[in-house]
């Protein structure tokens, strides 16, 4: 489907302004595209086309918005599977400890 494809490259296009610090707001309807995996539909930022980068934090995968902990692991994670579901992240406020080049 054209449309399909039309709208994940908008919504990858927003991942990459997001990833550079850039604040989108989406008007497409998020809740036609599929979510990541453990991630509701229902999530009030899913619908806004946004991934909510806490939603990876894990012990595994700390999510700390002081800077103490490591979110490299969370953030990249979050980071993919918003380039492959068409969504942009969404940081909550802070300080956060990055200690590797993050890609897309």
């Amino acid at each position: 489907m054209k449309t399909t494809a039309a709208l994940h490259h908008v919504r990858r296009s927003l991942t990459a302004l997001s990833a550079l610090g850039f604040v989108a707001v989406s008007a497409l309807p998020a809740a036609a595209l599929p979510v990541p995996p453990g991630v509701s539909a229902n999530n009030a930022r899913i619908k806004q086309g946004f991934l909510d980068v806490s939603l990876y934090n894990t012990a595994a995968t700390p999510v700390d918005p002081t800077g103490v902990k490591d979110s490299t692991k969370a953030i990249q994670k979050a980071l993919h599977d918003a380039y492959e579901y068409g969504l942009a992240v969404y940081l909550p406020g802070g300080t956060y400890l990055v200690s590797d080049t993050l890609k897309q």
